[in-house]
């Protein structure tokens, strides 16, 4: 058998080829990059439920939001009548002067309509004194950290919707859990 020597050359030549492409493939895989990390920073919202009181009478109760991010807050509102000795008589209900310019009602939830920045606080709960003389009255409040914008063209979504899952229907007018 005999070889030209344009053959061995070009035998050689693509042998070269091959290896230079198995090498370069295998150093581009193998590379090696600094690693990538990642930091978080956990959010907190921890809330403090403010009552101003005069004697019997609540002036004012707000949530203020002492966490490091904004927050949706809700609060729940029980009234119990009592007796002299502080004796739970019963649950009757009670008319409340609710401040619903800035506090919506959703199956006896109330939410706040705003986003409570950092530091910040809710606007008062109520729109009027509230004399609780034979009343027990418990607020209890929780909050949800949140971003974004809401009530906006872009995102016309209420913070009712968004941070407690709940859906208004048009044709019933009701409130209710998604």
């Amino acid at each position: 058998m005999h070889f030209d020597k344009k053959y061995f050359i070009l035998i050689i030549s693509l042998l070269l080829v091959y290896t230079l492409l198995v090498v370069g493939t295998f150093a581009w895989l193998s590379a090696k990059t600094d690693p990538v990390t990642n930091s978080f920073a956990k959010g907190s919202v921890p809330i403090i439920p403010e009552e101003q009181l005069e004697g019997q009478v609540k002036k004012s109760v707000t949530i203020q939001n002492t966490g490091n991010s904004p927050a949706l807050i809700r609060v729940s509102v029980t009234v119990n009548h009592v007796d002299g000795d502080g004796n739970i008589i019963d649950g009757a209900p009670v008319s409340l002067p609710i401040n619903s310019a800035d506090w919506d009602i959703i199956n006896g939830i109330y939410y706040y309509k705003g986003i409570v920045q950092p530091g910040g606080k809710t606007s008062n709960l109520f729109t009027q004194d509230v004399d609780y003389t034979g009343l027990e009255i418990n607020i209890m409040a929780q909050s949800v950290q949140v971003s974004g914008n809401f009530g906006t063209a872009a995102n016309p979504v209420s913070p009712s919707q968004f941070a407690w899952n709940m859906i208004y229907n048009a044709d019933t007018r009701v409130w209710s859990e998604a």
